[in-house]
């Protein structure tokens, strides 16, 4: 009788510390508004669409003005302002790249970019689902884009330390400061020769967000 209350009491205080969890998420002030979301140019803006946001923005650190306006206008480039939650391209480009981690035949296609962010990858794609304990994550790119389109765009922004290099460059000149996010977003590398594509559209959404996120 004794085990059995022991055990009765601890699911009860788990359920509690579930519930104040709930109730604090519910009552913290959104780091990103509807407002501000839909002067971005958002194209849908809803109560789900909120709470994932946000629910990133706090998980992954992405807490800071200039941190959010890099990840808003990095998004909004790659999503078509959240028209997309996965890559238009078919994948086959990504076939063989051992770089990504893509050993198998099919995993191009299966492992291109998801989420808002666009992660491409077999790689990037355990990583994540290393990180959240979920193993559907591998079933590929339709599974992440649809359940997880902020969440794996997050991920990836802290694990390549995004936030840090927001941080760094705060006080360099705009060209600058978006030219080096947009390289290590689109090509890996910050300082690499090669241009990001389309970087004056990328360049135009962070001045929209540097008047929408202040």
């Amino acid at each position: 009788m004794g085990r059995s209350k022991s055990r009765f009491m601890i699911l009860r205080f788990q359920r509690i510390r579930q519930l104040i969890e709930k109730l604090r998420i519910q009552l913290r002030p959104d780091l990103i508004t509807s407002d501000q979301l839909s002067r971005l140019g958002w194209i849908i803006i809803n109560d789900k669409t909120m709470e994932e946001l946000n629910n990133t923005l706090y998980l992954f650190e992405i807490n800071t003005p200039e941190r959010m306006r890099h990840f808003m206008s990095q998004i909004m480039h790659e999503s078509a302002l959240g028209r997309y939650t996965k890559e238009l391209a078919s994948g086959a480009a990504y076939e063989g790249r051992k770089d990504l981690g893509n050993i198998y035949p099919g995993d191009g296609r299966k492992y291109k970019g998801a989420g808002y962010l666009q992660v491409t990858g077999r790689n990037n794609y355990q990583a994540f689902a290393n990180y959240i304990k979920n193993s559907d994550v591998m079933m590929g790119v339709d599974y992440v884009s649809e359940k997880y389109p902020w969440e794996v765009s997050g991920f990836w922004w802290k694990m390549n330390n995004m936030n840090q290099i927001c941080d760094e460059l705060e006080n360099a000149s705009t060209e600058e400061k978006t030219l080096q996010v947009s390289k290590a977003v689109n090509t890996g590398n910050r300082y690499s020769r090669i241009m990001p594509n389309h970087y004056l559209q990328r360049k135009q959404y962070y001045l929209k967000a540097l008047q929408v996120i202040v």
